[in-house]
């Protein structure tokens, strides 16, 4: 089988996706009871908060950034961040696929998430990620 290889970039699905759950936050909180200054207090955190996910997870600008995976012939993967580290990895059996959305969890070295949204990387590698996810064994 051939090596699949995921060049990820920012995704305007996991964007969207974000800024929605963002929302809902503002409005759960200052529709709260809370005195307005923890109001205030939750919503600058959540802001903070909202802000260094999109930065890092979404722009992929965080150092530990996973930008690119590659799966081996040998059903081991190959995970290069940010910094340009790399690290090898197996797919935990905790992986989800969601259709437009997989959650790749690896273990190895260090244990490590990726979501992967369908337009963060190229229409056939995410077609590929499918196929191969649902045919290879986990561990």
């Amino acid at each position: 089988m051939l090596a699949l290889e995921l060049q990820l970039k920012p995704s305007k699905a996991f964007f969207i996706t974000l800024l929605f759950i963002l929302f809902g936050a503002f409005v759960s909180i200052f529709c709260s009871f809370f005195p307005y200054y923890i109001q205030l207090l939750l919503g600058v955190v959540t802001l903070l908060y909202g802000g260094r996910l999109i930065w890092g997870q979404v722009f992929l600008r965080a150092p530990g950034a996973l930008v690119r995976l590659t799966c081996r012939a040998d059903h081991t993967w190959l995970l290069q961040d940010r910094s340009g580290a790399t690290y090898s990895a197996l797919l935990s059996g905790e992986s989800t696929r969601l259709g437009p959305v997989s959650i790749l969890r690896f273990k190895g070295e260090k244990k490590r998430s990726a979501v992967v949204f369908y337009d963060a990387v190229d229409p056939d590698c995410y077609r590929r990620l499918l196929m191969r996810l649902g045919t290879i064994k986990v561990h």
